[in-house]
């Protein structure tokens, strides 16, 4: 087999390790070797370097490359939680200044107390003007549970035209139909004594 090169060996040699070459060609290759010391010597170097190399590849890369799609959604997952995380930081920090921050607790959740001290339960006595214009309106009427008793809550527009009328034990909420950003005014018929009415 002197027809044949020893680089055209030595370049199949790869090849022939890895039994991908065809079977004249692995004949070819095995006859050379047999002949010519120098191409034996380069298929024994060429075998020693790939199994040394595969010794250091550790049982994690063994198993092939990794799928990508595991990588994204890996990444999405990420992706998920710290949104889900910043939400969160975001909406306690901003319930936190509407709670705590008088001029935003007022824009979002008004809340408007009055205190009434009652001298005769023949009366309607006024309590004061109401008007929403908070982000949140629930439309609750409140009697204190500290309040002498319960109470007679009337609701007017501003001519003076009477919308509703509620009876509310103390420690009882109402829900008053009451539009948000029109003004009302309100009054109180009761028992003598003092009374809380909380609006929202």
């Amino acid at each position: 087999m002197k027809d044949i090169s020893c680089d055209v060996i030595r370049d199949l040699i790869p090849l022939y390790i890895d039994d991908i070459c065809s079977e004249q060609s692995k004949r070819l290759i095995e006859d050379h070797i047999d002949e010519c010391e120098n191409c034996r010597k380069a298929l024994e170097c060429a075998r020693t370097n790939i199994s040394s190399d595969q010794s250091e590849i550790t049982p994690d890369e063994q198993v092939g490359p990794e799928n990508p799609f595991v990588k994204v959604k890996r990444k999405q997952r990420i992706c998920v939680a710290v949104a889900i995380v910043v939400t969160i930081f975001i909406m306690t920090v901003f319930w936190l200044l509407v709670e705590n921050v008088g001029y935003l607790n007022q824009h979002v959740f008004e809340n408007s107390s009055f205190t009434v001290s009652i001298d005769n339960n023949d009366v309607w006595t006024e309590i004061g003007d109401f008007k929403s214009d908070a982000l949140v309106f629930k439309h609750k009427i409140t009697n204190d549970a500290n309040s002498t008793g319960g109470c007679h809550i009337r609701i007017k527009t501003g001519d003076d035209h009477v919308i509703d009328e509620y009876y509310i034990k103390n420690g009882n909420s109402i829900s008053a139909k009451l539009k948000r950003g029109k003004r009302y005014s309100v009054e109180i018929r009761a028992d003598k004594g003092q009374y809380f009415i909380n609006m929202n």
